[in-house]
């Protein structure tokens, strides 16, 4: 069987890149309320295995990807909709599975933030701590996404172009959900956004 077709690879990577740009924008502000001691480990857990991630995409065929893409998804929205948290101590080898298992996504379908979301809700962080938090790792693991898919042959110009086109509209809906953080009820913002990624993932089957 063969990997993925190319217009799979190219959608692939102008995510990963649209999501770095997203993400250096949010930086300088996430920085200053951070916590490296929790977001370190995480990340080079992660580093470790995304290049792992980017060799299934290369491989895999395209239909098998679109399922597990899918299928990931569609457990993630259940277990964030479901409002269940990890409730044991977030232990060293907790942190390095959870980085492990968000490289792995993040190399081979750019959603590698589940995971790392469940992990950061299970401590008693605030608000603000959390969501720099995100930010900070996030920004990490697309920069090592991005060499990994250089290494790989997978980053090209023409991903680069389709990210030139799409940045405006990306760059411009993460300013503008920066600005209303903090301002919008959770529970409205958290149901229209699982009930979308629902939709997202149900038609990846069909």
């Amino acid at each position: 069987m063969s990997g993925a077709p190319e217009e799979v690879r190219l959608v692939r990577t102008a995510v990963v890149l649209l999501d770095a740009a997203a993400s250096v924008q949010l930086l300088p502000n996430a920085v200053r309320h951070v916590r490296w001691r929790t977001v370190a480990p995480l990340g080079i857990a992660a580093a470790l295995t995304i290049p792992l991630g980017g060799t299934l995409l290369a491989a895999l065929p395209t239909e098998l990807m679109k399922r597990i893409i899918s299928a990931v998804v569609l457990i993630f929205v259940v277990v964030l909709g479901s409002g269940w948290r990890y409730r044991r101590r977030r232990t060293a080898w907790v942190g390095a599975a959870t980085g492990a298992s968000s490289g792995l996504l993040t190399g081979m379908a750019g959603i590698g933030g589940p995971p790392v979301i469940l992990f950061f809700l299970a401590g008693p962080n605030p608000a603000r701590e959390v969501r720099s938090g995100l930010i900070c790792y996030l920004t990490m693991t697309q920069a090592v996404a991005i060499v990994t898919f250089l290494a790989l042959g997978l980053l090209d110009l023409e991903s680069l172009w389709r990210t030139v086109i799409l940045a405006p509209v990306f760059l411009g809906g993460a300013l503008l959900g920066s600005r209303l953080f903090g301002r919008v009820d959770e529970r409205v913002f958290r149901a229209v956004a699982l009930t979308l990624l629902a939709l997202v993932a149900i038609a990846g089957f069909f």
